[in-house]
């Protein structure tokens, strides 16, 4: 609920009740979080004045449209920049998308783990030697197939 000190965008022509005016602007804020570095259909940020975008939530808000978290297919997560440039900033994603990037990276590290295992056995040994080497290449990868990986025990 909205702290009573805070002020309300309450225009007198529309005639809203304190009740409903703290209701609206709590609304107000759900949409402007939700709008706030929002994508277009290319992926896109859409760059828009905080002013402007507190105004269009404001319209929508008293047009009935709300914030349904059931129906969304993107959420908003911190975007973890490693240089500082963009503190604060946030990212749209999947709404199955872990919450914390590290967390995505590993999950994504161990589909590919279990869809190489998976294939392992049908692959030949160069393949398999050339998929090794190139890992180590690319990130210095330690894992390597064991015979329990590798139904013909190569690639060791």
């Amino acid at each position: 609920m909205a702290s009573p000190a805070r002020k309300l965008m309450n225009p007198p022509n529309y005639k809203l009740t304190r009740e409903q005016a703290i209701e609206i602007n709590d609304v107000i804020e759900e949409l402007y979080q939700a709008a706030l570095d929002g994508i277009g259909p290319g992926g896109q940020t859409l760059g828009m004045l905080p002013d402007l975008l507190k105004s269009w939530c404001f319209h929508y808000a008293l047009a009935g449209v709300r914030v349904v978290p059931e129906k969304a297919l993107i959420k908003r997560r911190p975007y973890r920049d490693q240089t500082g440039m963009f503190k604060g900033a946030h990212e749209w994603v999947s709404i199955d998308t872990p919450d914390d990037p590290q967390d995505e990276a590993e999950q994504v590290a161990k589909e590919i783990e279990e869809l190489l295992i998976e294939r392992a056995g049908s692959l030949s040994a160069g393949v398999r030697d050339r998929l090794v080497n190139r890992l180590q290449e690319l990130g210095g990868a330690t894992r390597t197939f064991t015979p329990d990986d590798n139904p013909e025990g190569t690639a060791q």
